[in-house]
């Protein structure tokens, strides 16, 4: 037999044996990704818990349960429902964020855009409840000087009060006593009043639902959740596994943040939550602020651009 041809038999067996081989490892590995692993899922569930409690998305979630920067502090009477949208809204971004780190989605420039857009509102939301607060400073001093006793919003034994609250001066109604003293306080009554009344129902369940996700969605960019997200996803854990215990995990967090929420607006009055919201937003700017800065700066010294600076 010619030598040469020999080599070449035994090197075109040996790669058919070796393809044969990797094929098989193959179909093993997704054979065993294909089962779900229960323990697995709760361990990423843990970790995606742990990783979302105390977060920016964490505490930004808290205020938005309990204030609105479009709507003012949620106490209607639809404010349970609010606050299901509010933590519905906040799941769908995490869950957003999760499929752009699946799909490699989440770039660097991306992720400094959100930054900057989540400074951007943090900053306005700021704003916004600092001049509700102003507005509900004016109205009690000017309460004080007329002599008229003051209702709470959380009172048994308040009537009812309407107030301005939030950057579209919408009125609230605290939900009191059903006896009113005052003709001032009596809303108009009538058809037209009731397709308004729905109308601004339904404002403010689409502000609920889309203020949260859009604003968790652009904080969540950095976030310290979303590191331990990336490092799960290189790790060997399945897909389905990973996918069900972030979202479980973050559902149970986000769940916990609106609960949070929901008892500072039950036990506190409404300017200490104002107060309360105000510097909550403004330390999350100054995160931002920081976070977006080196983002900006690590740019700079990755174009070369840090001498001009």
């Amino acid at each position: 037999a010619d030598p040469s041809s020999l080599s070449r038999s035994m090197i075109t067996g040996a790669a058919i044996r070796g393809s044969l081989a990797l094929a098989q490892h193959l179909v093993a590995n997704a054979t065993a990704q294909k089962e779900f692993s229960i323990p697995s899922c709760v361990h990423v569930a843990v970790v995606g818990f742990i990783s979302e409690v105390g977060d920016k998305t964490f505490f930004l979630t808290v205020i938005l349960a309990a204030w609105c920067p479009f709507t003012g502090v949620r106490y209607s009477t639809w404010s349970a429902v609010e606050q299901l949208l509010v933590w519905a809204g906040a799941l769908l971004a995490v869950v957003l964020r999760l499929l752009l780190i699946e799909t490699g989605m989440a770039l660097s420039f991306f992720d400094l855009m959100c930054g900057l857009l989540a400074l951007v509102g943090s900053v306005a939301s700021g704003i916004a409840a600092l001049v509700e607060l102003k507005r509900a400073d004016l109205k009690q001093k000017e309460m004080r000087r007329s002599g008229a006793k003051e209702p709470t919003a959380h009172s048994s034994a308040s009537t009812a009060l309407l107030t301005e609250g939030g950057l579209l001066g919408n009125v609230k109604l605290y939900q009191g006593n059903t006896s009113l003293e005052n003709d001032e306080f009596l809303s108009p009554t009538g058809y037209a009043s009731v397709l308004q009344e729905r109308d601004s129902t339904r404002g403010e369940f689409l502000a609920a639902f889309f203020v949260p996700s859009l604003f968790c969605f652009v904080a969540e960019a950095g976030d310290k959740s979303q590191a331990v997200i990336s490092a799960t996803a290189t790790s060997s854990l399945g897909l389905a596994e990973m996918f069900v215990g972030v979202t479980l995990g973050s559902a149970l967090a986000l769940a916990a943040a609106v609960v949070l929420g929901f008892l500072l607006e039950r036990t506190l009055s409404d300017r200490r939550l104002l107060w309360t919201a105000v510097s909550v937003l403004f330390a999350l700017s100054a995160i931002f602020f920081s976070e977006t800065f080196l983002k900006i700066y690590g740019f700079m010294r990755y174009f070369g651009m840090d001498g001009a600076v």
